[in-house]
């Protein structure tokens, strides 16, 4: 598996390849791994339950395909440990991105197939606007530190690999992983 740092500009792939904020599933009864439930879409408020849903309803599901730009940080957690419970083999397909929130949830799976783009990048807060108390702000990037260290390291990782993304990544900087 090959990884590279890849800045995406503001007006560039990622703001132009997904533009629908919805997500949306696809049961698709026979491929050559078992039964696949297809996710496409962003992460939002919601979405951990839409999973349960749908794998509730498609008891035999045994791989997931991802494709998403990502959102937010929580709801990324939230699906990965739905897909650690169930035990489920994740899939970015060809042509297809999983980047920020969705590669978190990603490594929740039991098995991972990287045909496409797995696109991580080191946790950030919104801009301080002078309304927060700067502490606040200290101690949230604590807590999202702390939680994407733990979350790496329960998934099977090595500090090594979230120490990387930290330091060489941001907000618009990602770090790559493809076949």
């Amino acid at each position: 598996m090959l990884f590279s740092l890849i800045r995406f500009w503001s007006n560039g792939w990622i703001e132009t390849l997904y533009i629908d904020p919805n997500f949306h599933f696809k049961y698709v009864k026979e491929t050559p791994w078992g039964p696949m439930l297809e996710f496409k879409g962003t992460f939002v408020t919601g979405l951990k339950n839409e999973f349960i849903r749908q794998l509730s309803k498609h008891k035999d599901i045994k791989i997931v395909s991802m494709s998403s730009p990502g959102g937010l940080l929580m709801e990324g957690y939230e699906v990965g440990k739905v897909l650690s419970n169930y035990r489920l083999t994740t899939w970015v397909p060809r042509d297809q991105a999983c980047i920020s929130a969705c590669a978190l949830a990603f490594i929740g799976g039991e098995n991972y197939k990287v045909s496409g783009v797995l696109a991580f990048h080191a946790p950030w807060l919104p801009k301080y606007d002078g309304s927060q108390k700067l502490m606040d702000i200290y101690s949230q990037g604590q807590n999202t530190g702390s939680t994407q260290s733990y979350w790496f390291a329960a998934n099977g990782f090595r500090a090594q690999l979230y120490m990387a993304i930290t330091q060489f990544t941001n907000r618009d900087t990602f770090m790559l992983f493809t076949n």
